[in-house]
């Protein structure tokens, strides 16, 4: 359906109407298949004979100009001129006039679209950034946690990322091992038995010793 929106009379306006596609089949056929309706004498024309008694008639209406208006590619709606109570000869400025008249219409609905659009968007991004944060956030407590808590309960961590290649040992790692915090370097060969033979004996007697102080390996693909 399409809007006829306001009606401009002697400085007043009006509100317009609504035509349904069902109540106006011949006029909707025709201006889906022309760019430009532009009709003499609408009274008797036959892409215009729907409107005749319901509308032509009872506002006095002789010829009509339409322009139909374009949004992504669809019809959205029609722009319409009208001449009263005489007829007019539309000539090709007043169809020119139209046609950039409509185009401007529909330019500026795509506009408000893409802003529509852009807003929708940002306001995404801004949900899906924030929500990362608190995620880190959670994640970061978590670790926090766990690393508190190791320690509390003197258990030894040992981190690989395979990925990075980077290993992390915390510091009851070191002291269960009879070494000072950071006194080996964090690194994969440190932490290999094929390496350091003497500290993985070492590593052995102080878990057959101390059975409460085990020792927690992650390894994270």
């Amino acid at each position: 359906m399409i809007e006829e929106v306001t009606f401009m009379r002697n400085g007043e306006s009006s509100e317009g109407v609504i035509l349904k596609r069902t109540d106006f089949p011949d006029y909707f056929k025709h201006i889906h298949e022309e760019r430009i309706l532009a009709s003499d004498d609408a009274q008797n024309d036959n892409r215009t004979l729907d409107f005749v008694e319901s509308y032509l008639k009872p506002l006095n209406v002789f010829s009509r100009l339409d322009s139909s208006i374009f949004s992504d590619g669809e019809m959205i709606g029609v722009v319409i001129f009208e001449q009263q109570n005489k007829s007019r000869k539309w000539d090709f400025l007043d169809k020119n006039f139209a046609a950039s008249f409509s185009d401007f219409i529909g330019r500026l609905i795509e506009s408000e679209k893409r802003h529509i659009y852009e807003r929708e968007l940002r306001h995404r991004i801004n949900y899906l950034e924030n929500d990362l944060k608190k995620k880190l956030f959670d994640l970061n407590e978590a670790k926090l946690s766990l690393d508190t808590a190791l320690e509390a309960a003197q258990v030894g961590k040992w981190d690989w990322n395979i990925v990075t290649g980077k290993v992390s040992l915390n510091k009851t790692w070191y002291t269960k091992l009879g070494y000072q915090n950071q006194e080996l370097p964090q690194t994969f060969e440190t932490s290999t038995p094929q390496q350091s033979p003497a500290m993985y004996a070492t590593s052995t007697t102080s878990t057959v010793s101390a059975p409460s102080a085990p020792q927690l390996h992650q390894h994270r693909a």
